[in-house]
């Protein structure tokens, strides 16, 4: 994999050196995703993650520690504003604010993707193999509740793609716990990538749903 998914460019929002410069970001960011084997692509002829790095079975997460966080994260920003910009159908369910797409356009332009806790990513993996399937992303609102205070709401766009699925918070829109910035992509922490093996994971259930939606269209009856 060397870019993000053909679906998710629109050509219609960049000119050539806003092009170079996303192209850049791609490169850089989808080598950082590949020499951590977050995407299946990385993981050569292995079906499982566990075969690759030594990781606790009983765990179902993994930490991991980047010495510099800014391109990755960027990468991540870029998709976010890619798809809050855009006019494609594939990005429909994306819905920014004219303030949330211009911040995210200067962090971009500046190669700065600014404080973790603006954007707060985290990680979810697939952490053995399944069918190959680019989600288109979608925003999505969800609770967080911790022992002994009120519930916190956060906002989130999800991106799906190689068997990775990351969750970009909204930190204008989301009540956020204090310590919820450490566990999404940083560089002074170990951050938290969650675990999920294919035939438990929400990915499996939605292609399911899509197999199942196909048919029923089609008249093929049940899947």
């Amino acid at each position: 994999m060397k870019r993000v998914p053909d679906s998710w460019y629109d050509m219609k929002l960049v000119a050539k050196d806003g092009e170079d410069i996303l192209a850049d970001i791609d490169d850089i960011g989808i080598r950082e995703l590949r020499d951590n084997h977050l995407i299946w692509s990385s993981w050569g002829g292995h079906e499982s993650l566990r075969d690759i790095l030594e990781i606790n079975s009983e765990l179902p997460f993994r930490m991991l520690r980047l010495q510099n966080s800014n391109a990755l994260r960027l990468f991540f920003l870029s998709l976010l504003w890619r798809a809050g910009a855009s006019h494609l159908s594939d990005f429909r369910h994306v819905v920014l604010t004219p303030v949330e797409i211009e911040d995210l356009r200067e962090r971009i332009l500046n190669r700065d993707p600014g404080a973790p806790q603006d954007y707060p990513i985290i990680l979810h993996q697939i952490s053995t193999r399944g069918a190959h399937h680019n989600r288109a992303p979608i925003l999505e609102e969800d609770t967080i509740t911790v022992e002994g205070q009120p519930e916190h709401k956060v906002v989130y766009v999800r991106f799906y793609f190689e068997g990775l699925v990351a969750r970009i918070h909204l930190g204008n829109r989301s009540q956020l716990p204090d310590y919820f910035s450490k566990l999404g992509i940083n560089d002074r922490y170990e951050f938290v990538v969650y675990l999920h093996e294919f035939d438990n994971s929400r990915t499996k259930d939605n292609l399911v749903s899509m197999m199942q939606d196909y048919t029923e269209r089609r008249g093929a009856g049940a899947y």
